[in-house]
């Protein structure tokens, strides 16, 4: 834990203004505002789910909390944005796996068209998808991207072990058990987790509610390795050439608003874990030290929340 607090140290020494991060803690917090005042996100972004629109839609989406936080860090730091192409080439690209990953929840269910399968497990089946397939959708295009143009890097955008240390994340782990564990008494936290309660889907099927339950988080949690490499990874590790320790901020912002949808409390809690594991991430060049962090809540999270079902 002193390693990561270090890190933390470190990083507000070298790159701190109190400007930038009230600025943007400003307008991030009038996002946020506006979003679940009108619910923008359900009833606008997400008015088309599987068209042609909705890739350009998404695009404009994530390209306003980006590449706002990119020239407001620019106005106010003094330090002018990148010239070369291969940084607007990296950072187009990078919004643009982020919109088409939006379509992998169109796609998941076009692959169960044609099976005659009760409603529960075609509903079961068809999460698991989504999880398998939005993280391949992450992961192949940044593997091939690494292959092709980055073959001086040694790993995939920080997924490596040679730098890892497990200690001060599992016990940052420890320390958000017991966060969980008040969340999961809470109401409104019971009405979105756990993600998969067991039940219909163990009748339709005939499977153990072990095999369920077990096969539903083991691709939940794969998932979130997905994220780590691209917003850790590819738009923190990925642009340290051009930007350094100003890749961070546009990164949170970015990932603030790719919460919206998700509870209020869960996506406020995304801009401060964002600006934490991407400083991990920026400090330690490796990003497995907040992926296990960030599975391993997740999976707290689910566990907490099926105890309380079970309990009651």
């Amino acid at each position: 834990m002193r390693e990561i607090v270090g890190y933390l140290r470190l990083h507000l020494r070298r790159h701190a203004h109190p400007g930038l991060h009230l600025l943007l803690g400003i307008l991030l917090a009038a996002a946020f505002v506006y979003n679940y005042e009108t619910d923008f996100k359900r009833t606008v972004m997400n008015a088309h789910p599987g068209t042609w629109i909705e890739i350009p839609m998404y695009l404009a989406f994530y390209a306003v909390p980006y590449g706002g936080a990119l020239l407001l860090q620019a106005a106010l730091t003094g330090v002018p944005l990148p010239r070369e192409r291969g940084f607007w080439a990296t950072a187009v690209l990078a919004l643009l796996l982020l919109a088409l990953n939006r379509t992998a929840i169109a796609l998941s269910p076009a692959l169960l068209d044609g099976l005659d399968l009760p409603r529960a497990a075609a509903w079961y089946l068809q999460k698991c998808l989504i999880n398998l397939v939005r993280t391949v959708a992450f992961i192949l295009p940044l593997w091939i991207l690494w292959r092709v143009w980055d073959r001086d890097r040694d790993d995939l955008y920080g997924l490596s072990l040679r730098r890892f240390t497990w200690r001060p994340y599992m016990t940052m782990l420890l320390l958000m058990a017991a966060p969980i564990a008040w969340a999961s008494f809470q109401p409104a936290f019971l009405q979105t987790y756990p993600i998969y309660r067991p039940g219909a889907v163990e009748a339709a099927l005939g499977w153990s509610t072990t095999l369920t339950y077990g096969l539903h988080e083991i691709l939940y949690a794969l998932r979130f390795v997905g994220v780590e490499v691209f917003f850790r990874g590819f738009l923190v590790l990925g642009l340290v050439r051009w930007l350094d320790r100003g890749a961070i901020l546009p990164m949170v912002c970015l990932y603030a608003v790719w919460h919206f949808g998700k509870p209020m409390p869960e996506a406020l809690g995304s801009v401060f874990g964002g600006y934490i594991l991407g400083v991990i991430a920026y400090e330690s060049r490796c990003i497995l030290g907040g992926t296990a962090i960030h599975m391993g809540v997740a999976l707290l999270m689910n566990l907490a929340a099926l105890l309380q079902i079970v309990r009651r």
